[in-house]
């Protein structure tokens, strides 16, 4: 299992960035923390494909945190075997992003 634990830029305006790591489908939780000033729009996958939709994302106002204790499956029930986060934002943003 690739691990991951940095901080991201986000610089492309309303294009999705891979938050985990995009060699690794076991991911299961992440704690992930808007770094940033911007909002943040958070998504699940299955696979290491961007998403096609912002629907069901979750919004990260900047210093909200979504903890590793609640799993990609609990956050986001609307996605089948959720195993990649993403993120964008409609100007520069950052992202802290951890898990196993």
């Amino acid at each position: 299992m690739a691990q991951r634990h940095v901080t991201l830029a986000i610089t492309a305006r309303d294009a999705w960035v891979i938050l985990t790591n995009a060699v690794d489908n076991a991911t299961t939780a992440a704690r992930v923390q808007n770094t940033g000033a911007a909002v943040i729009t958070v998504q699940a996958t299955a696979t290491a494909t961007a998403p096609t939709s912002a629907q069901g994302a979750i919004n990260l106002l900047p210093g909200d945190i979504l903890p590793s204790t609640q799993t990609l499956a609990q956050l986001f029930p609307g996605v089948t075997s959720p195993a990649h986060i993403w993120g964008r934002c409609d100007a520069d943003g950052s992202v802290s992003v951890s898990h196993a």
